[in-house]
């Protein structure tokens, strides 16, 4: 929202809703050897989208990286490129419309589906007395602790 509030913010207040996976990130050492890891980081964004019934995949990416972001979902550049301190390359905002390309994007990588179970032990609040499967959990929450 910092770099790109002029551009995001009327569309939230039209209530879209948005999933970043662009601030996922994978080891390159991890990368050189499994090819899929940016496929596999990427398909919790992909189950989130669905989960959430989000209208849009909004990523804020560095030039090399719009070819992949085009490719895989579809995503269409909004907004010129813009700095981002503290990174020396400007970034540039890729929305991908979740409702028109979920379609083309599970057709093609079949792999990014999920269970309505999967999505729940990944995403939903567990009920009142229910365990909290072991899944991810929002790391944000524990930064302090474990600080």
């Amino acid at each position: 929202m910092r770099v790109f509030d002029d551009v995001l913010m009327p569309r939230l207040e039209a209530g879209q809703t948005f999933i970043n996976p662009s601030q996922l990130t994978a080891d390159p050492e991890w990368n050189a050897t499994l090819r899929a890891v940016p496929y596999l980081t990427l398909r919790l964004a992909v189950i989130a989208n669905v989960y959430f019934s989000s209208t849009n995949c909004v990523c804020m990416i560095r030039d090399e990286h719009t070819a992949f972001y085009r490719r895989v979902f579809g995503s269409v550049q909004v907004g010129d490129p813009r700095p981002y301190p503290p990174f020396t390359p400007t970034v540039m905002l890729y929305d991908c419309d979740c409702f028109k390309n979920n379609d083309m994007i599970f057709r093609r990588f079949p792999f990014f589906r999920a269970t309505a179970t999967e999505q729940r032990l990944l995403f939903a609040k567990p009920k009142r007395g229910e365990l909290a499967p072991l899944t991810i959990l929002p790391s944000l929450r524990f930064i302090k602790a474990a600080a």
